[in-house]
């Protein structure tokens, strides 16, 4: 009833090249070495960001090490500039981040000494991208719009395409869906253009996040899908791993838990075999959503306990405060609202010092919903009405759609049945809106997973002496085929043999429509079940015809 859903690990993507990465390490920590070339310090160099793009973060900072201690030696700027570069991004990858900070900022003097602006503007974006891990979104904006200019003034297209993807990261994270899309439309074509592999898997792997974010899993789905293959072609195992884990995101919110677990498993041990800290975290969180989903309350509570500090180690704020959220649900669902909203408080200030206005919604909707199961009605409603706006405002139809729902519990609850007949009502105007942008083969169980609200509203609909309205949202929100199907009315096809099919199938379909209108004006038990029973033949003559003829199948379905 509460409308909890699971925040999934979006992926920023930082550019990793000739100097993407790096922080500062006292120089007495590298053994003395003897004195090597320019040329072998750069092969070390090549082989740190090697390493680093292939998750070995501790590898590639003893290899950089090594090199920017040789660069030193030589007095070369901008061997030193790229051996703090590449530490840096190490620093990153392991979620030390003010440890990264002072390496890129030792890094930025140096290139910019030696006017050398390309990798300035990749100094300029690691930098944003520290920021933004750190929940500092108008830093990050403001370090990523100084480097993108730069990427376009030297022609690095590559650089460009980065930058504007790290910007949609950005907007997402703010819970702009809109302007994110924008910026990873403009990055996606760059990076296929400059044959950026990795770069397109990410930056289709985060439309795939942002498009479940707005509740069109279909899509969503599609772009993961997309950007699993091309991060397992060019070995990007922590890519993969968290594209996994997001991929098992989207068969959770459709309600296929088993699914779900296969893929979070997965990405379980590919983050633990890379040590990719921030995406064993949030896998765990996961496993843990689902499990108590399940009902598995221990499990739930075992997996959350064992993200929620790995959070805090890599400095994830964002997941520290989506586990907190989470823990609390699971207490909620134990009966223990008193601790529930223990962790909702800790978690509501996090997201708003972090600017995740998604997850503060979220946040909330929980503790309206424990106020709610506490029978403070007053209070539910005014964290209710405080989640809705921001809701709206970042374009979160799903989550608008579940709190309309626990207002409408709140006015049902204190007597106040037209209003929260009302509140129903639009609620599920949102779901069926949301259901018609599914594939045929998710819709059933989407509406079975949503299913709570429809049924409440029918039954208060029944209570007020309403029963021809009940029926009507009843059919309603049985019907998985959602074709329009008034505007097949007088369509032609090629084929003889299935026009006639679609004619008759017209007849039958057009009695069911005057059985509604009957039921509209006169309802009678009797009428409506005949009419359930011609809608159903109707339906399987859809499915047959479907089957049978694709050009009747393509009018069926909604694009």
């Amino acid at each position: 009833m509460t409308g909890r859903w699971v925040s999934s690990l979006l992926t920023v993507s930082l550019l990793l090249g000739m100097g993407s990465l790096s922080p500062w390490v006292e120089a007495q920590t590298v053994l003395a070495q003897a004195r090597l070339s320019e040329r072998e310090v750069r092969e070390l160099l090549e082989q740190g960001v090697q390493q680093t793009g292939q998750g070995q973060p501790v590898q590639g900072m003893e290899t950089f090490e090594r090199a920017l201690e040789a660069a030193r030696q030589l007095q070369h700027p901008e061997l030193e500039a790229w051996g703090l570069l590449g530490i840096g991004r190490n620093y990153h990858q392991i979620g030390q981040r003010q440890q990264a900070l002072e390496s890129y900022e030792q890094a930025l003097i140096l290139f910019r000494e030696i006017n050398h602006r390309l990798a300035e503007a990749m100094t300029l974006n690691n930098i944003g991208g520290v920021y933004d891990a750190l929940g500092n979104r108008t830093e990050a904006l403001d370090y990523y719009h100084q480097a993108l200019p730069i990427t376009r003034e030297v022609g690095d297209r590559a650089g460009e395409a980065t930058t504007l993807n790290n910007i949609g990261a950005v907007y997402d994270a703010l819970g702009n869906r809109t302007e994110a899309l924008n910026y990873y439309r403009q990055a996606l074509p760059i990076l296929r253009e400059v044959g950026d592999r990795s770069g397109e898997a990410r930056t289709l792997h985060n439309m795939g996040a942002v498009y479940n974010a707005l509740g069109n899993r279909s899509e969503a789905l599609n772009y993961y899908r997309q950007a699993l293959p091309i991060r397992r072609e060019v070995g990007d195992r922590a890519g993969e791993a968290t594209t996994l884990n997001n991929i098992g995101g989207v068969y959770d919110a459709l309600g296929n838990r088993t699914e779900a677990l296969n893929y979070y498993r997965q990405a379980l041990t590919m983050s633990r075999e890379v040590g990719y800290r921030p995406g064993e975290a949030a896998t765990l969180h996961n496993i843990g959503a689902v499990y108590n989903a399940l009902g598995n309350r221990t499990e739930a509570l075992n997996s959350y306990r064992q993200a929620l500090p790995i959070t805090r180690e890599v400095g994830d704020r964002s997941g520290e405060a989506t586990t907190l959220n989470n823990i609390g649900a699971v207490y909620e669902a134990l009966g223990n609202r008193t601790e529930a909203l223990n962790y909702y408080r800790q978690a509501l200030p996090i997201r708003r010092e972090v600017g995740d206005r998604s997850g503060e919604a979220t946040t909330l909707n929980n503790i309206g919903a424990a106020y709610h199961a506490l029978d403070n009605q007053t209070e539910a409603l005014n964290y209710f009405n405080q989640a809705l706006p921001i809701l709206r405002d970042v374009g979160d139809r799903s989550g608008e759609s579940a709190t309309l729902s626990n207002i409408a519990f709140v006015y049902r609850d204190t007597n106040q049945p037209d209003k929260a007949i009302t509140y129903w009502e639009d609620s599920l105007n949102i779901l069926l809106e949301l259901r018609g942008e599914l594939q045929k083969e998710f819709r059933e169980t989407f509406l079975q997973t949503n299913r709570g609200r429809s049924v409440a509203l029918v039954d208060l609909l029944i209570d007020q002496n309403q029963p021809q309205r009940a029926f009507e949202w009843a059919n309603r929100v049985t019907t998985y085929e959602l074709a329009d199907y008034n505007r097949l009315i007088g369509v032609r096809v090629a084929n003889p043999e299935a026009q006639a099919a679609l004619d008759d199938w017209n007849n039958q379909h057009q009695q069911v429509q005057a059985l509604r209108q009957q039921l509209q004006d006169d309802f009678s038990e009797a009428l409506a079940d005949q009419m359930r029973d011609l809608e159903a033949q109707v339906n399987q003559q859809a499915e047959t015809l479907a089957n049978s003829y694709p050009e009747i199948a393509e009018l069926f379905e909604i694009e």
